[in-house]
C-alpha cells in the first residue's frame, strides 16, 4: 500500500464492524 493514501471507513450491510478501504 502507499504511504500517503487516505482511507476511509467503509461499512457494508451486514457488517458488525467498519473496514477500511484505499480511496
Amino acid at each position: 500500500m502507499p504511504i500517503g493514501v487516505p482511507k476511509v471507513p467503509f461499512r457494508s450491510p451486514g457488517e458488525e464492524d467498519a473496514v477500511w478501504v484505499d480511496v
